[in-house]
């Protein structure tokens, strides 16, 4: 599997996930992972499970619409600000929100911007938090899922959405007929 966080699409939470995956493999506390209870919060938090399971990390689940205040945590949120990623470093809680990226350049070089759901962003944590996770080898093709189930795909072509399903196609993940 391709490293997300290597492409330009997570350069911008590259560096916050590879510290706060970091972190949580050295520490020897059980992580709390919070979502809210929708297709979104499942799909964002199934990745991040099928990881830490398979890096042998104790955790615990918990489908809510208020975020864990504590720490350590993965808090899966619902923003309409599309404010991205951020961590309280004082309870060592990590935040997830959809973030707007560039997606591609387009012809004249202009850049096409797209939305970095918060399940690709969990794809690209879980990867970071174990590399080898062959649980989260087989859940790959649904980092698409979040471009699926937003709006964007309805109303207009998604960068995002491409570049991430010609990673999945270059990788061998998925096979486009």
């Amino acid at each position: 599997m391709k490293d997300l966080l290597e492409d330009l699409l997570f350069s911008g939470i590259s560096e916050l996930f590879c510290q706060f995956a970091h972190d949580i493999k050295n520490s020897k506390t059980t992580i709390l992972l919070t979502a809210p209870p929708d297709i979104i919060g499942v799909l964002s938090l199934a990745p991040l499970e099928a990881s830490l399971l398979d890096a042998n990390i104790s955790y615990r689940r918990r489908f809510t619409k208020k975020p864990n205040e504590y720490g350590p945590s993965i808090n899966i949120t619902n923003s309409d600000e599309s404010s991205g990623p951020f961590l309280d470093s004082n309870t060592n809680s990590l935040f997830l929100s959809d973030l707007i990226v560039d997606g591609l350049t387009g012809t004249f070089g202009n850049s096409k911007k797209g939305p970095l759901t918060t399940i690709s962003q969990a794809h690209a944590l879980a990867q970071k938090i174990c590399p080898s996770s062959p649980r989260l080898r087989k859940l790959r093709p649904w980092i698409l899922s979040g471009n699926w189930l937003d709006d964007s795909l309805d109303n207009t072509y998604d960068p995002v959405f491409s570049k991430l399903k010609d990673i999945l196609k270059n990788e061998g993940s998925i096979r486009i007929v």
